[in-house]
């Protein structure tokens, strides 16, 4: 007995072939809706920081107001493996705080 609801496509949208391309086309579509894009591009420009020469990962976080786990994870990001204690160069800090939207000048 060959029933059409059988078939595996019935109940899938086209071109999906299983359950995991319908997840991956229904979370592309809610990004689409909300206006998010896949690739991550820098937040305008909100305001100038003073940061040091070196400055900790706990330091950095504080200074731009985000949680230091989302600093870690743009670390990695860009190839940096580092810690909340951590020790950071000013040209690292610089590509982080431009990430979230800050110039960061070096302190005199």
């Amino acid at each position: 007995m060959d029933n059409e609801y059988l078939k595996r496509g019935y109940l899938l949208p086209e071109g999906c072939s299983d359950l995991i391309d319908v997840m991956k086309l229904k979370a592309s579509a809610e990004r689409a809706a909300q206006g998010i894009s896949s690739s991550a591009s820098p937040l305008p420009i909100a305001s100038e920081i003073t940061v040091p020469e070196q400055m900790t990962v706990a330091e950095l976080a504080a200074a731009l107001n985000q949680k230091p786990f989302r600093i870690i994870g743009d670390l990695i990001q860009s190839g940096v493996f580092a810690t909340l204690n951590q020790v950071l160069d000013s040209e690292t800090i610089v590509k982080i705080s431009q990430k979230y939207g800050f110039i960061a000048k070096r302190a005199v």
